[in-house]
């Protein structure tokens, strides 16, 4: 496995699944009160999506371009699962 592949799987799947796990869990418990705890743990992705930007630029910095180019795969990735989840969190909460 490259190191392409290996960034954008330790990059993207931690935070696809999460903020998976938000929603389906809101979705489940429904309305506002059940919800909200749901949409705290939907910033759990989305302060792995920030360490995962600077990790890339560290790495493109230090001339790992290969791996760099996995994580902003991966955060590209997230940004969609994060932002598709965030829809439907202020539908199930709003």
């Amino acid at each position: 496995m490259s190191d392409f592949q290996k960034a954008l799987m330790i990059t993207a799947i931690p935070i696809v699944v999460l903020s998976v796990a938000s929603t389906v869990g809101a979705s489940i418990v429904g309305g506002y009160e059940g919800a909200i705890g749901f949409l705290f743990l939907w910033l759990i992705p989305a302060s792995l999506l920030l360490i995962a930007i600077v990790a890339a630029i560290i790495y493109t910095y230090t001339g790992r371009r290969n791996r760099a180019a996995g994580i902003w795969a991966g955060v590209g990735i997230g940004i969609l699962s994060l932002g598709l989840s965030c829809f439907s969190l202020s539908e199930i909460i709003g």
